[in-house]
């Protein structure tokens, strides 16, 4: 019991209770779990060059104004929901270049030429044989053409004119002309009001097909003076 106590007698306590031992470390490693006294600690070199690091010379501030231009050409992209940029080429094309080529690695000898074979035209009328179109004043205009060609859906004008002149005195178009689908070709029928009748006289006519720019048939027209019904 002696000796127990000469061992506790050199115990140094801390507080009024609970005991805290007081108690010196020579060397021997400690694992702190929260230090809350942070006395006596210092920060190393490396640390105040983090710290301070803008206040260097060898600090380069960011292109700001250069990544802002970035920015306004990549925002002018547009993606696809496969994320591919749309984009669209505008392409300069010599067109007689392309031709001048093509003859040149072909020869002059393999050229083709295209002859281009008139409409065969009929005229067709219930009072003028040939291809004259005789027409009454106070009647409306009618007149009849047997196409040797199918011109369903063709944009086609009927046109008298002045020959001395060229001054266009009448034109029909639209529901005005039928077209007639034919073996073998097509029945052109205009039909059109009186007031599109000129003057009593003669004039010329054009059959004219808008949809391949070319004129069909063309001819002479007799207007003839005849005093309308109902009157005196």
């Amino acid at each position: 019991i002696a000796a127990i106590k000469d061992q506790t007698d050199k115990l140094s306590f801390a507080g009024t209770g609970p005991y805290d031992v007081k108690a010196t470390l020579d060397g021997e490693q400690v694992t702190v779990a929260t230090n809350l006294d942070k006395l006596g600690y210092s920060l190393t070199s490396d640390y105040d060059r983090a710290k301070n690091a803008l206040s260097y010379t060898e600090y380069t501030a960011p292109d700001n104004a250069g990544i802002a231009a970035i920015k306004a050409q990549t925002d002018k992209l547009t993606f696809d929901a496969n994320n591919y940029i749309y984009a669209v080429a505008t392409a300069d094309v010599d067109e007689q270049a392309i031709a001048d080529a093509v003859i040149a690695a072909i020869g002059e000898e393999q050229l083709v030429t295209v002859v281009v074979t008139p409409l065969s035209v009929r005229t067709q009328t219930t009072s003028s044989p040939g291809d004259a179109i005789k027409l009454w004043r106070y009647s409306k205009v009618r007149a009849s053409f047997a196409v040797d060609s199918d011109l369903s859906g063709h944009d086609l004008r009927f046109i008298i004119y002045r020959a001395d002149t060229l001054q266009k005195l009448t034109e029909c178009s639209g529901s005005e002309i039928t077209i007639t689908a034919q073996s073998g070709g097509s029945l052109v029928a205009v039909e059109a009001a009186d007031t599109k009748v000129p003057a009593p006289g003669r004039y010329r006519y054009v059959l004219r097909d808008q949809t391949i720019d070319d004129v069909i048939c063309y001819g002479d027209v007799f207007v003839c003076d005849a005093p309308d019904s109902g009157t005196s």
